[in-house]
């Protein structure tokens, strides 16, 4: 839905962001009472997520370090957040997306593995290569991203489908997991005999 209001509102004008855009879909159809309806249906839904995310956080922190007590880290981490929600959503969106861009194509490739890991056994050498080869891609996306001067990998990365809309490490990561497949063979098969 939120691509589709995106869609249509296109000739309306530009937003700095989504916020924005929505904001303004709110009170084209409600009126005034529809930033209202609009910051309430966020705020719920931000809060749980929130509230979920520091007690998963510091339950996870807390059992790293136990000197440190649950209470504190929930305070620390609501604190912290509290604070980087107030740079608002432009810094926000500037900081995060270098770093989403970086770890979508991993995060992208290992959920994808997990689908097939009947067929490789879950092989740490499948998991591994495929990410290593994904990882160039992605690393070069993200410095790209941040703004840093990438021109000089491109010729090395460029051979990939798909590189020039963001999506070159797609061919790669699959190299990358039949390499660390036919690395695995010989040891899987030395298992097979020895069991």
């Amino acid at each position: 839905m939120i691509f589709t209001l995106g869609a249509r509102m296109a000739g309306v004008g530009s937003f700095a962001n989504g916020a924005e855009l929505l904001s303004y879909v709110s009170s084209l159809l409600f009126g005034s009472g529809g930033k209202l309806l609009l910051g309430v249906i966020v705020a719920l839904a931000c809060l749980t997520t929130a509230v979920g995310l520091v007690a998963a956080c510091a339950q996870y922190f807390q059992e790293l370090t136990p000197t440190v007590s649950y209470r504190t880290y929930v305070i620390v981490l609501t604190l912290f957040s509290f604070l980087m929600s107030n740079l608002g959503l432009n810094a926000l969106i500037a900081v995060s997306v270098p770093v989403l861009t970086m770890l979508y194509p991993l995060a992208i490739v290992l959920v994808a593995l997990s689908f097939f890991r009947r067929f490789y056994h879950g092989s740490a050498k499948v998991y591994g290569m495929a990410l290593l080869f994904t990882g160039m891609f992605s690393l070069y996306d993200g410095l790209k991203t941040i703004g840093l001067e990438t021109a000089w990998l491109e010729p090395l990365l460029s051979w990939a489908p798909l590189f020039s809309v963001g999506l070159g490490w797609v061919v790669p990561a699959l190299i990358g997991a039949a390499l660390g497949l036919m690395i695995d063979r010989p040891s899987a098969t030395k298992r097979k005999h020895a069991a």
